[in-house]
């Protein structure tokens, strides 16, 4: 069970960093913010996939099991 809930909160983390760094869905939201706020933080996976996994735990409360006791 609780490779499981790892391997499903690792997989929600990939897809979402994917979608916001790489689809063309998000091209819009992505150069706003670039230009506004972060310089090229939206085009890094590796600082998007941090704030995904941060926003994951602190906002839904989601964290991988077995992680944070």
């Amino acid at each position: 069970m609780m490779l499981t809930g790892l391997v499903t909160w690792a997989l929600a983390v990939i897809g979402m960093t994917y979608l916001i760094t790489e689809s063309a869905i998000f091209t819009l939201p992505r150069v706003l913010v670039t230009r506004r706020l972060f310089g090229a933080g939206a085009y890094c996976p590796s600082c998007v996939g941090f704030w995904v996994g941060v926003l994951l735990y602190g906002a839904v409360g989601w964290a991988p099991p077995g992680l944070i006791v």
